[in-house]
């Protein structure tokens, strides 16, 4: 069992877990790297309608998806939760191109079950940005709490080894964060 900490190259023991995963990082809570300020909401990401396949946990502005986690153009479903810097208002802005550009639809906490029905807009996501509220509630929440439990484990996956001595650099590469148990995926 991994303890939290930073393990540069896993092809050595006591993991020897190379060529599967170059490289891992475990954090405890909300990870200190990188640097994530607030968090006004978190949203589940999901690959298929109804909240089936895969999830990818969206906790920070994500430039691009098919570098962040290889997660480009497959939202089908989302559910979006008050984050632990909710204030009313805030939402999550999902972009059909990268570096928050394009056509968007902006989501409120709530659940949505089908991107292609509620708003035409199923299997496009390429980037996300916080849109950030004014405070006030003027935009309708749907019921329900919405609220985001306690994130109790974030764990980093990397393509590449993050270790400056390595033969590829600093630059880690394509990076997943897991915060719970993902099913497994097919190749």
């Amino acid at each position: 069992m991994l303890k939290p900490g930073e393990y540069g190259d896993i092809h050595y023991p006591p993991i020897l877990f190379g060529d599967v995963i170059s490289s891992v990082k475990f954090n405890q809570g909300v990870p200190p790297a990188p640097p994530i300020t607030t968090i006004p909401v978190v949203a589940e990401l999901y690959d298929g309608p109804n909240y089936g396949g895969r999830k990818l946990i969206i906790f920070e502005d994500v430039d691009n998806l098919a570098t962040y986690s290889a997660y480009d153009n497959l939202t089908s479903s989302v559910k979006v939760f008050k984050g632990p810097n909710y204030t009313p208002g805030d939402k999550i802005r999902l972009y059909d191109t990268f570096n928050g550009s394009g056509k968007y639809i902006d989501l409120a906490p709530g659940e949505y079950p089908d991107l292609a029905k509620s708003h035409t807009f199923s299997n496009l996501t390429s980037s996300t940005r916080f849109i950030k509220g004014d405070g006030t509630g003027s935009e309708p929440v749907p019921p329900g709490s919405m609220e985001y439990a306690n994130i109790p484990i974030i764990v980093e996956l990397y393509d590449h080894f993050f270790s400056k001595s390595s033969i590829w650099g600093a630059d880690p590469g394509r990076r997943l964060l897991l915060s719970q148990d993902t099913p497994p995926t097919t190749r």
